[in-house]
């Protein structure tokens, strides 16, 4: 078995619980920390800068034009769009605060039938290869090899409990691999070695 980065033991237990009688574990890794750390913290402190940079802008608008209200709608338009971005901004900022925090990173696995994502919440995606599937694979790699591989995205359609018709964005990607090489090469490995067609459980 191949480690993508540092699992440790509970985590290797939350894998392991998902592997089914007769399937073998050919890799695992996690999700980067600085993934859901800094990219959440990153978009707390655009849209904290958003929101300042507007209502500044909107006061300094009604501290120039202290009647705007007076005046046509169309001549109160300098002053209002600050005003709606000021809203917006302070409304993307609250949601994101709001919003409950990612206790641990995602874990992926293959092993020799499947690629696994699994939250630490308990939810696991799974993605099923044939040569078909795999040719969908989106592969995003940088200058010093690590990337992502995006194996399904796609949008669901179904309803709720009340009729209404819903969204739902089916994402299954492996994030921030530091070799995106070595996960192919096991793909590779796994796709020549296994005769299994793919769904989704």
């Amino acid at each position: 078995m191949v480690r993508g980065e540092a699992i440790s033991k509970s985590q290797m237990e939350l894998i392991r619980a998902q592997i089914f009688p007769g399937e073998t574990l050919c890799w695992v890794g996690q999700e980067p920390r600085s993934r859901y750390l800094w990219r959440r913290l990153f978009r707390i402190a655009l849209f904290a800068l958003i929101t300042c940079l507007m209502g500044l802008l909107a006061a300094m608008m009604i501290l120039m034009n202290p009647d705007f209200l007076h005046f046509s709608f169309t001549s109160a338009i300098p002053v209002l769009t600050p005003l709606l971005l000021t809203a917006a901004g302070g409304f993307l900022l609250g949601r994101e605060i709001l919003r409950p925090q990612k206790r641990a990173p995602d874990l992926y696995a293959l092993t020799n039938r499947r690629g696994l994502v699994i939250t630490i919440e308990g939810e696991v995606k799974f993605w099923r290869y044939d040569p078909q599937a795999a040719r969908s694979i989106q592969i995003h790699r940088h200058r010093d090899g690590s990337g992502d591989i995006i194996f399904e995205r796609s949008v669901k359609w179904g309803s709720d409990e009340q009729g209404r018709s819903t969204r739902r964005m089916n994402l299954v990607a492996f994030y921030g691999l530091p070799d995106v090489d070595e996960v192919l090469c096991q793909l590779k490995q796994i796709e020549s070695s296994s005769s299994l067609k793919i769904d989704r459980r």
